[in-house]
């Protein structure tokens, strides 16, 4: 659980809620993916006292995922979100519309959490693996995590 802290007063210290008022918290990352369920807070007598509150988050996902690529379409590069709800083993394998393989890339063990931004999610550079360019077309990803198999399909336009 993380704790995040939200305050309550305009420029000249006066309340901006009520008692009873509730604010809704969602974590989103830059790249515009939900981090966790929204949370909901009902504004109580101390957090009017203090024009502050403390609201934990688990920001931990739920459920592993495999995201959508961005961008799709993609030329020549793309990269490849997903999310985990527990450490494992991620490996993200690419076949095209005919089911051959096209590129493995072995990631690694990664902790639970989100990843989703530029930094952090896989990328693909389009290429097989000797490095050449692959043809414009459909192509799928596997996230396997674990025994666990997760297909998307995305498009790489020339």
């Amino acid at each position: 659980m993380d704790s995040f802290a939200a305050f309550f007063a305009s420029s000249n210290g006066d309340a901006v809620v009520e008692n009873g008022s509730v604010v809704a918290f969602q974590l989103v990352a830059a790249s515009g993916y939900a981090l966790g369920p929204p949370i909901a807070h009902v504004v109580g007598a101390a957090d009017i006292r203090l024009a502050s509150m403390v609201v934990e988050i688990d920001a931990a996902p739920q459920a592993t995922r495999a995201l959508p690529n961005y961008p799709n379409p993609f030329n020549p590069e793309t990269w490849l979100p997903f999310q985990l709800n527990q450490q494992a083993d991620v490996d993200i394998l690419i076949y095209d519309a005919s089911g051959s393989l096209v590129r493995r890339l072995e990631l690694g063990q990664f902790n639970a959490g989100y990843y989703v931004s530029r930094d952090r999610a896989a990328r693909w550079d389009g290429t097989n693996e000797a490095g050449e360019t692959v043809a414009a077309g459909v192509y799928v990803t596997e996230l396997r995590v674990g025994e666990r198999r997760l297909l998307r399909r995305m498009v790489l336009g020339k």
